[in-house]
């Protein structure tokens, strides 16, 4: 009857159909603000009861701080005294593996007041909520949808018994995608293997690092991410392979903190965990489109990138923002139930747009891996290059932050690579990117480098029956 009762109130309001937002994550309640302040009524819908003490995204990065300050949440999460990172550190070992090396980048160097922050998973939640009810947005917990019916005129959702007809339907439910599956939308999944990443998050006392500090390290298992959170402890996340975590999830407990014991961080021989861990694979999982007739999904629904640095939390929020105004902006198309290809065409390039996005994070966090991750000597040789070369070069320096920051969104072409890697300097790298038949193939290059070859496959099978039929 709740849903029932939110599509009477939206009626009321002169709205003939309501859009409904399925998920109260970090997704929706962006979608759901931002729908608000551009003065139209969304329902939101929450499987679970009241939020729940889970990990997620924990770090919102310097490309999603001016959201937060447009959705009204910002202030609030400094008022939970959400933690400022001004700087990221890189602690590893010279080449024969002797001596403890600390590289440090400023994020102030890409801008001024550029910056992140860290905030408990928990707190971030309950603050997005306080701000959605109070511009008087409508949600219901502990209501799961049953059933999707689309068509390009309308959509029907089935909540248990009730049936009703929205304008929209809006999927922020999580990487388990279950209304996607409902709309018979299928998802690419990366074969898991031995390579694939697994973090594992836990929270700790006794780690000497600067309270405005995001620091990274190299331990034999895998990286190491710390940084503060509001609630005084320090949040520490280890990045392994699938392979190394087989081997440590037999005490799962013991061998994180033997991992951080033996870590060159500063106080880790005194570390101790303050609460359970969590375990947080990469599906490595994306839907196939995230768009379909009047139906749009977001977040991990729409796909799952590396838990790296906040880069999946910083999509949702840019995505659910740029798709809040593009329903604003086509409101008399979607209300008219006759004349909807305007608002198809619309979300045609809203899905291609938020696609690369996901890629270019994905090839983000694969580059991160590699690099990173491996403990050869011939890598120890490559990171010592890369890191040399970027203690150098500032513009590959602030390239690199860009990229870790959410903030840069340029194409990835054959010259990145080498260029990521410090072998190519940005002299000779603008030299390559003047060259016409670069700047014409660069649509091309970006899609051959961060596209999956099963994806690559799939949708290149699907232009080419859509063109046969």
């Amino acid at each position: 009857m709740r849903l029932k009762k939110c599509a009477e109130r939206s009626r009321k309001n002169k709205v003939q159909r309501p859009i409904v937002i399925c998920g109260a994550g970090v997704a929706g309640l962006s979608l759901g603000i931002k729908l608000r302040l551009l003065g139209l009524d969304p329902i939101l819908l929450e499987k679970d009861a009241g939020v729940k003490p889970f990990i997620r995204g924990e770090y919102f990065q310097p490309g999603s701080i001016q959201k937060l300050k447009e959705l009204g949440v910002y202030s609030r999460l400094l008022e939970r005294n959400a933690i400022r990172i001004d700087r990221v550190s890189h602690l590893y070992r010279n080449l024969f593996g002797n001596k403890v090396r600390r590289f440090v980048a400023f994020l102030g160097d890409l801008g001024p007041g550029i910056h992140g922050l860290s905030v408990l998973h928990e707190d971030i939640l309950r603050v997005f909520r306080d701000r959605y009810e109070e511009l008087g947005g409508r949600l219901s917990d502990s209501t799961s949808v049953s059933g999707l019916s689309l068509n390009p005129h309308s959509c029907t959702v089935e909540v248990g018994t009730e049936k009703v007809e929205a304008q929209l339907f809006l999927g922020c439910d999580g990487k388990a995608g279950v209304t996607r599956k409902l709309a018979n939308i299928p998802s690419h999944s990366v074969k898991v293997d031995s390579q694939t990443r697994v973090m594992i998050a836990g929270l700790v006392k006794g780690l000497r690092i600067a309270k405005n500090e995001f620091l990274t390290a190299e331990t034999p298992a895998g990286v190491l991410y710390a940084f503060h959170c509001n609630r005084g402890d320090i949040r520490v996340y280890l990045c392994v392979s699938k392979s190394r975590y087989d081997h440590l999830k037999s005490d799962l407990k013991q061998n994180f903190l033997a991992c951080l014991q033996s870590s060159i961080i500063p106080g880790s021989a005194d570390a101790a965990l303050t609460a359970p861990l969590w375990v947080m694979p990469s599906m490595d999982r994306m839907a196939t489109a995230r768009a379909k007739m009047r139906a749009v999904w977001l977040g991990d629904a729409a796909g799952t990138v590396d838990p790296l640095c906040g880069h999946g939390m910083n999509l949702a929020i840019q995505h659910a923002c740029k798709l809040a105004e593009l329903i604003s902006q086509n409101g008399s198309a979607l209300e008219c139930e006759t004349d909807s290809m305007e608002w198809l065409a619309q979300i045609k390039k809203f899905d291609r747009a938020t696609r690369r996005d996901y890629l270019h994070t994905r090839f983000m966090g694969i580059w991160v891996a590699n690099l990173f991750m491996q403990d050869s000597k011939w890598f120890r040789l490559a990171k010592k290059r890369a890191i040399s070369r970027y203690q150098k070069d500032a513009r590959l320096l602030n390239h690199l932050m860009g990229l870790f920051a959410g903030m840069n969104k340029d194409s990835f072409g054959f010259q990145d690579l080498p260029y990521l890697l410090g072998i190519l300097g940005s002299r000779r790298r603008d030299q390559i990117m003047s060259l016409p038949l670069v700047q014409k193939s660069a649509p091309i290059q970006n899609a051959l480098l961060t596209t999956p070859i099963p994806l690559f496959k799939y949708l290149f099978k699907s232009r080419f029956d859509l063109k046969t039929e």
